[in-house]
Order: structure tokens, then C-alpha cells, then sequence
């Protein structure tokens, strides 16, 4: 079987591309949480992701004070920034394997999911 030497990125690095996606306007990310001064709303009026900047922090701390974002909350953040329905669907995948890979990772192995 023939590698293609790509790597699957954390969520995380995601997250950065889409805070970069027009050139010359990056979107401020912690203005997606809501405990900033001036949130960024979603369409219910309510800021885009449901957690503090402390934990939006946390999304970017790879080792084990990792915050993971649930899929309600990446399809908030998608759908704010205007992705497309398969890169959508792609993130929210992305963010739920990654959840159960990790906590899958931290079990003793007795207790992993076996595949």
C-alpha cells in the first residue's frame, strides 16, 4: 500500500485556517467566546461558541489540559464562517474522532475500544 506522507492536523490547526480565510481580515477568534466585551453573534444573537476564553485557550493546549469543542459548537463555528456543507460536516467529524481518540489514548488498556 502506497503512503501519501500527509498528516492528519488537530482540530486546533483548523481552526487557525479558518480564522485566516480572507487575506488582510483575520478573524479575531476570541471574539467567538462569550465572555468577551464584544462577541462576536451568531444568529441567535448569542456569541458563537459557548465557552470562555480560557477554554477557547485550552483548544490549542495539545497536551493534557486539552479543551475539546462538541460538535454543536463546531457546527456554531462553521456555520458562522460561512463553510461549505462538506468541509462542515468534515470538521464536526474531525472534532468527534478527535475527542475519542485522546480520552481512548488516556484509558488504561484494558479499558480501550478495542478496533
Amino acid at each position: 500500500m502506497k503512503t501519501t506522507g500527509k498528516k492528519m492536523t488537530p482540530l486546533s490547526d483548523d481552526i487557525q485556517k479558518i480564522g485566516k480565510t480572507n487575506p488582510g481580515e483575520n478573524l479575531d477568534l476570541n471574539r467567538l467566546c462569550m465572555n468577551h466585551y464584544d462577541p462576536y453573534l451568531f444568529y441567535d444573537n448569542k456569541p458563537v461558541l459557548n465557552i470562555t476564553q480560557d477554554e477557547f485557550v485550552g483548544i490549542f493546549d495539545l497536551q493534557s489540559n486539552h479543551y475539546f469543542l462538541s460538535i454543536d459548537q463546531v457546527f456554531r463555528l462553521g456555520t458562522y464562517c460561512e463553510l461549505a456543507m462538506p468541509k462542515l460536516i468534515a470538521l464536526m467529524l474531525k472534532a468527534e474522532w478527535e475527542g475519542f481518540f485522546i480520552r481512548n489514548d488516556r484509558l488504561p488498556k484494558r479499558d480501550r475500544v478495542k478496533s
